[in-house]
């Protein structure tokens, strides 16, 4: 289980806890992108269009910008503009990650209709607990709590 927490008070970035380990995700406050680093390596969030396309994690390499064509590690595309659902694509399976009440701030992973995970909001303010499959690795967690946090800032942007 991961656990992320918001690094202040009017911070968009996220402090997360893998092994002990602290990785910065550190969210765009202008495009809908994030970038962290795990185990030496930079990925990159993002949407590939500015207001539709898919969303993508992709590895990050200093001397060569990523382009598009390149191979993600995670795409991910929202169904619908007026449902908080997405449909993930990891490791040739396509995975649902959707709101499990209105009431609530809770996402939950579905492979078909078995609940794999869950990333919930803890206490108030901004920190949550991943509870994911433990043989998905750390990047591809990561990437769906970005998802799950685009949604939250969305919302209360809308509010």
């Amino acid at each position: 289980m991961l656990e992320a927490v918001a690094r202040g008070f009017l911070s968009r970035d996220y402090r997360v806890e893998v092994d002990g380990e602290p990785i910065v995700l550190n969210v765009s406050s202008w495009r809908e992108s994030a970038r962290f680093t795990c185990d030496g390596q930079r990925f990159r969030v993002w949407r590939e269009g500015f207001v539709s396309g898919a969303f993508r994690l992709d590895a990050e390499n200093e001397s060569t910008p990523i382009e598009v064509t390149s191979p993600a590690v995670v795409t991910a595309r929202k169904p619908s503009a007026f449902e908080e659902h997405f449909e993930v694509d990891w490791a040739g399976r396509i995975y649902s990650l959707r709101r499990l009440s209105f009431w609530r701030r809770d996402f939950g992973l579905f492979d078909g209709v078995e609940q794999v995970g869950t990333v919930r909001s803890t206490g108030w303010g901004r920190r949550f607990e991943l509870d994911l499959p433990p043989s998905w690795p750390a990047k591809v967690q990561i990437s769906l709590l970005w998802l799950v946090v685009l949604l939250w800032n969305r919302r209360a942007a809308a509010a």
